[in-house]
């Protein structure tokens, strides 16, 4: 567990076991409930996350976005060595798919990096902790996994979009020390939006994708680093196995 947040490596197995069991059994609210409070270790660790989700909810009418403690900060710095490392060797590539003006520079894993690739997949497993306990659902597999990175004199700001090939999105923060500026806006409404502030080193950002807009801030200074995952509710890119959610 030393690769998790410390707030988060507390608690972890005791949700893990959980969210497993809540899967598995396809419990009723009523029967989690009685079954949680029976156990002072799931009742301490249940409290505890959901104090995190509540507190750290920003509520839309398409949905609610979450910052929650996922990574060690000192995990965080080492994946920015390699981001930085990789950049030098191969680049950070603009999505193509991407409006021209807002097309945010990034390294997809999996094409220049598979070891790297194939050891962060083993985190989707924490992450789905906190999807578990969000939508009662996890992903089944991986449509990407990239760095990105933000610089005041490369592309600005991302555009208002959607994640069309994430069902669970999840932006964790590397490095806020190294810049200013910078964050995300969530849309909540038709004519409102929320800004989300750089969030400590190891939080993610986790939200459904497909459904909320959002936009990365403006960095006025530094770099900003930041490990995305794009994870999907089919069956048709990387398997995530232990991700598997319950079906009726």
């Amino acid at each position: 567990m030393h690769f998790l947040h410390p707030e988060f490596a507390r608690y972890a197995q005791a949700l893990m076991d959980l969210t497993e069991y809540a899967r598995d059994n396809n419990c009723s609210p009523e029967q989690l409930d009685e079954i949680v409070s029976e156990s002072s270790d799931w009742s301490e660790a249940f409290a505890w996350a959901m104090s995190v989700l509540m507190n750290n909810r920003v509520t839309g009418l398409a949905g609610s976005a979450f910052g929650v403690p996922f990574l060690n900060p000192d995990i965080c710095a080492k994946f920015v060595t390699e981001a930085v490392r990789l950049g030098d060797e191969y680049g950070h590539t603009p999505n193509p798919d991407e409006e021209p003006a807002y097309q945010i520079p990034e390294i997809v894993l999996k094409h220049v990096a598979p070891d790297i690739h194939e050891k962060v997949s083993d985190l989707v497993q924490y992450l789905n902790i906190w999807f578990m306990l969000i939508y009662q659902t996890t992903p089944k597999s991986i449509s990407s996994i990239q760095f990105a990175k933000y610089e005041p004199d490369g592309t600005g700001n991302g555009n208002w979009h959607i994640d069309e090939d994430s069902d669970f999105t999840a932006v964790v923060s590397l490095a806020p020390e190294m810049f200013e500026g910078g964050g995300t806006d969530i849309m909540v409404s038709p004519v409102e939006y929320m800004s989300v502030p750089p969030l400590p080193a190891g939080y993610a950002l986790l939200m459904n994708g497909k459904q909320i807009r959002h936009r990365g801030r403006q960095v006025t200074s530094g770099v900003r680093h930041l490990l995305v995952f794009w994870l999907d509710s089919l069956d048709d890119s990387d398997d995530v196995g232990v991700c598997e959610s319950q079906t009726e």
